[in-house]
């Protein structure tokens, strides 16, 4: 009974706190469908509910039942505009979950610029968060129902970051200080620039920058593997590392996939024929990754080999030198 106590307080400290600062109105639907504006557009059909069964906190919650689906991902939404600034950092969250686990539930900060970022819920009550810099000022929320089912929202907020209480770390890419990474353009601010993308063995392999929804900064990679090689490495990203021989390293990055891809990170130097790899699984929402390994020579190569049909994104990518205790 203690423990339930100490939860409830927690849960209600928390929410009051987020509230306090909240852009948004209404954000827990207590006040019913207030400041929301709830559209089915084209040949699209659901059905939204103020559910006073389902709720993560207070009295109420927004359940959304989608029948059928529209042309466009967009023909079945929630939105609400909120005061922002551009070139300001926010931080979205809320909590959601569907009536069964893998629906896609996608939030957008909109105006005439469209930056998103899709979230797999499960079938039960998890918070979900998401930091995005406005590219314009006056910008709208707005969730988008990707598959048929049921979603329950709750608690949605939206807060202002500042430097003091943003919660993302710092880039690659160097703002006054040295950075300590031995890789450069890790976060793709400056394009492909000193990358090398490689597609033989008859592989077939799309490219590109994504500057709508990186995990942070301006850029992230996407790459899309349409066909894969003859061999695991016919496919990949190259990048030369600054590394000093017998130093034990530890390389992080962020990615995410279409579904749960795996990806493979490898350090090697091939005019030795030295490899040392290793396997993540990346899912639908952001994650950090990391993995360390000792330097057997001081002329190696990061490469990221694409082995699974689809698209994985990459982001902030940083090897930095794990000093002895």
């Amino acid at each position: 009974m203690k423990n339930l106590f100490i939860a409830f307080l927690l849960i209600t400290s928390s929410t009051v706190f987020s509230q306090k600062d909240n852009l948004l109105k209404n954000g827990g639907f207590e006040n019913n469908f207030n400041n929301w504006e709830l559209n089915t557009l084209d040949k699209s059909k659901a059905f939204f509910k103020n559910d006073r069964k389902t709720k993560f906190s207070g009295e109420k919650s927004l359940r959304v039942e989608v029948v059928n689906l529209g042309a466009n991902t967009w023909d079945i939404h929630l939105v609400q505009p909120f005061t922002s600034r551009k070139n300001s950092k926010y931080l979205i969250q809320f909590y959601a979950k569907a009536n069964r686990s893998g629906k896609i539930l996608k939030a957008q900060l909109q105006n005439t610029t469209y930056t998103g970022r899709e979230f797999q819920l499960t079938d039960e009550w998890k918070l979900y968060t998401w930091e995005s810099e406005a590219k314009e000022s006056d910008l709208a929320l707005a969730f988008h129902f990707l598959g048929k089912g049921t979603y329950s929202i709750d608690d949605i907020v939206i807060e202002k970051l500042t430097k003091n209480n943003s919660k993302k770390p710092s880039s690659n890419k160097s703002s006054g200080s040295k950075s300590t990474s031995m890789i450069d353009n890790g976060g793709f601010e400056e394009g492909f620039a000193d990358w090398t993308n490689v597609v033989d063995g008859e592989g077939k392999a799309d490219f590109k920058l994504n500057r709508r929804s990186p995990y942070q900064g301006e850029s992230s990679m996407k790459v899309t593997l349409l066909k894969p090689g003859k061999n695991l490495w016919d496919v990949q990203s190259l990048k030369e590392i600054n590394v000093k021989k017998n130093k034990t390293y530890r390389l992080t990055f962020y990615a995410r996939s279409v579904g749960n891809k795996k990806v493979k990170v490898q350090v090697q130097d091939d005019s030795k024929k030295i490899y040392k790899s290793t396997t993540f699984n990346a899912g639908f929402e952001w994650e950090k990754f990391s993995w360390d390994f000792t330097a057997v020579s001081s002329e190696m190569q990061l490469a990221i080999h694409h082995i699974g049909l689809g698209t994985v994104e990459y982001d902030s990518i940083k090897i930095e030198q794990i000093k002895k205790k």
